[in-house]
């Protein structure tokens, strides 16, 4: 039986607008209220059939952040210096109806998210939301990247990220840390969410020009660029090579999306 599994992650970089807890709870509130997730008790619970499961969290989105939200007192250069653990930070499962048989409480088979809020300076922080899916996860891809991407837009207004994307796991380490701090753009995803700091260095008209299925121009003049309507169907994207002749004169080095062969196998 196969093992393998395959990662789907929204990664929103460099958070301007988040501050504290109550943005945290903000953004929880919101993901809620619009059905996008539904809270989950923070540990394993055992089901009628034996099985271990993340099940509904029965009360409030901000009590169940004050039970998991964790603040160190360090100065700015310690916390450069820590691998994990940053100043503020939270992680924690959500659960979505995704898989789970409808009209059932069956929350074995219900595909599940971590959320992950990790402010490691005052200057950079990170906010994602990681979805692991076995072999058995293949049909449901789809449903989950678009579940991404809606998330990204509540994180998106809320946070203000530098930039953040939703896409597959490869590309994380190109676009995290010290590139988006001095606004490097160094890879191109299958949804980009480019904030102002990213549209004052590069230009909105460059980036709304750029090959795209979509370039919308987001509320607070930010810009969202999305190279295909369907993550799991590149074929009525953009091309990877017309992707990186537009962004090769911008430095990006690396187009992740449509996938390289054997990326999705």
């Amino acid at each position: 039986m196969s093992t393998k599994t395959y990662t789907l992650q929204l990664f929103a970089l460099n958070c301007l607008a988040w501050t504290g807890k109550s943005d945290v709870k903000k953004v929880v509130r919101e993901l809620v209220s619009r059905k996008l997730v539904i809270l989950a008790k923070p540990r394993l619970v055992p089901l009628p059939s034996g099985d271990l499961a993340f099940v509904p969290y029965e009360g409030y989105a901000d009590s169940l952040i004050d039970m998991v939200y964790k603040v160190r007192e360090v100065d700015e250069e310690s916390a450069q210096l820590l691998d994990v653990l940053g100043p503020e930070r939270t992680r924690f499962q959500v659960l979505t109806g995704i898989k789970r048989p409808e009209g059932t409480e069956d929350w074995s088979r219900a595909i599940n998210l971590l959320l992950s809020f990790q402010m490691y300076t005052r200057r950079y922080s990170e906010v994602t939301a990681t979805c692991v899916l076995g072999a058995d996860g293949t049909p449901y891809r789809e449903k989950v990247v678009q579940l991404l991407l809606e998330i990204g837009r509540v994180i998106y207004r809320s946070l203000k990220p530098a930039y953040s994307f939703v896409d597959a796991a490869p590309s994380f380490s190109r676009l995290q840390g010290e590139p988006i701090l001095a606004r490097q753009l160094e890879a191109i995803c299958w949804a980009n969410f480019f904030g102002l700091p990213y549209v004052e260095c590069y230009g909105k008209d460059f980036l709304m020009k750029a090959p795209a299925w979509k370039a919308e121009e987001l509320e607070d003049g930010g810009v969202f660029l999305q190279l295909g309507p369907e993550f799991t169907d590149p074929a009525q994207g953009v091309s990877r090579e017309e992707t990186a002749r537009y962004f090769k004169p911008a430095g990006v080095r690396y187009v992740q999306w449509p996938p390289a062969p054997g990326d999705h196998d």
